[in-house]
């Protein structure tokens, strides 16, 4: 079987494609609730009594800079909450999704720069169905933890850590259930081989 055009180079000799797909854009009530939008409600609310604090602080004055620096933290609460869901739309319309007979692809492009994420069955270590129309599919969790020093009001430093976890899979697609079940039928077993050898 011949490779598909713009798959030179990317897929392996004798490596089909079983589905494509992109995700379904726009968005959704559902997308703004939940803990960003709690954390940006209050980081929000930090900042405007920051600012109105600040500026019956300097009210004399004809000029303050003072009040301003509530204005990243008003900034930064305001994407949290009501941003974030836009930026997340923004990428999933220049997503682009395969699945072959060997390994998942999540494509990108974003300002012009392509990035491809190829993930082989044997190291899907997760497999979860977000059921719906649309639906997802995560195979994929990465958790890195980070260690940082901090330290405190009287002069004690402190280890802390750090945890992101970070999933990959086909979000908001049609047909996620079909798209799970093949997943699953391929996963078990390459992972079963490469546990073997």
């Amino acid at each position: 079987m011949s490779i598909p055009d713009g798959w030179e180079g990317i897929l392996e000799e004798g490596e089909t494609i079983l589905w494509q797909g992109r995700p379904v854009t726009g968005v959704r009530l559902g997308d703004f609730l939940g803990l960003p939008l709690i954390f940006g409600l209050f980081f929000t609310g930090f900042s405007l009594v920051w600012i109105a604090m600040a500026r019956m602080m300097t009210r004399g004055e004809a000029f303050s800079v003072f009040p301003l620096f509530g204005l990243p933290f008003l900034l930064v609460g305001l994407y949290v909450s009501f941003g974030l869901p836009f930026v997340r739309d923004y990428l999933r319309k220049r997503s682009w999704y395969t699945l072959s007979d060997r390994r998942a692809y999540v494509a990108t492009e974003v300002f012009g720069r392509r990035r491809l994420k190829s993930v082989p069955y044997a190291e899907m270590n997760i497999l979860e169905l977000e059921d719906g129309s649309p639906g997802s599919v995560t195979f994929k969790r990465e958790v890195s933890v980070s260690q940082y020093t901090r330290r405190s009001r009287n002069g004690r430093r402190s280890r802390r850590t750090q945890t992101t976890t970070t999933n990959t899979g086909f979000e908001r697609i049609e047909d996620a259930r079909a798209v799970y079940r093949m997943i699953a039928a391929r996963r078990e077993p390459a992972r079963a081989q490469a546990a073997q050898g």
